[in-house]
């Protein structure tokens, strides 16, 4: 069966119904008008057992740039 990517999906009358129908969802969901936690700032405060490398050491061998 051919599809045409092209063609709108929905007709204006039922994006303006969905709409409607989402906002009047919204108005009665509760966990709505709460601000989402920022992700990096809630890892912050987490402390993984075995994390702390402070006294581990890192020894790296730097070659200068060499022709091929």
């Amino acid at each position: 069966m051919a599809t045409d990517y092209d063609a709108p999906r929905k007709t204006e009358e039922d994006l303006s119904e969905d709409s409607l129908q989402e906002l009047q969802a919204r108005r009665s969901d509760k966990n709505s008008g709460v601000v989402d936690e920022d992700e990096t700032e809630a890892a912050e405060g987490f402390e993984l057992p075995g994390a702390d490398l402070s006294g581990e050491e890192l020894s790296v061998r730097v070659l200068p740039r060499q022709a091929d």
